[in-house]
């Protein structure tokens, strides 16, 4: 917030005039609720990821984004995530939804840095189909900046990091 700056003293004048208006503006503040977003869910055919190749590598990083905050992004330590969640066990289309509802949720809450964790499929009777999912999502989503597969001793493939815009 503002604060009193003694070398210019035209802003002193300022903040000692309007001590009431500034001290509204910080009860507003920390009463403040969380706007709604009109939220837009990635689309994209679940069941249709033939064409998906999983590696042992994911980045992906949106068209005017930067290479370096991909670089960033894949060096980022455990405590630095705003949201870490697990979708071990759940089907695509549970794995779909939540995606959605967590994007939302993270976006409201001005969370920018998530940690979703799957697993790479080893017990699946085919192919890896979460992973596939969530790289899905991560492609078409609006609302990612960059995502990344997670370092080998965090999960690999199995865990994929995103930057929300």
């Amino acid at each position: 917030m503002l604060e009193k700056d003694h070398k210019i003293p035209e802003l002193d004048s300022w903040l000692n005039e309007n001590k009431d208006l500034i001290n509204t503006i910080k009860k507003e503040k920390k009463h403040s609720i969380n706007i709604q977003i009109d939220f837009e869910p990635a689309t994209f055919d679940i069941d249709n990821l033939d064409h998906i190749e999983v590696e042992k590598e994911f980045w992906y990083k949106s068209e005017g984004t930067q290479t370096k905050i991909l670089e960033k992004l894949r060096k980022t330590k455990k405590n630095e995530f705003n949201y870490i969640t697990d979708f071990h066990g759940l089907t695509k289309k549970q794995a779909k939804l939540n995606l959605d509802k967590l994007l939302k949720l993270c976006l409201e809450k001005n969370y920018r840095k998530l940690k979703v964790i799957f697993g790479k499929g080893h017990h699946s009777s085919k192919n890896p189909e979460l992973v596939k999912i969530v790289i899905s999502y991560c492609i078409k989503s609006r609302y990612i900046k960059a995502a990344c597969s997670a370092k080998k001793n965090d999960g690999g493939i199995g865990v994929i990091y995103i930057q929300l815009v």
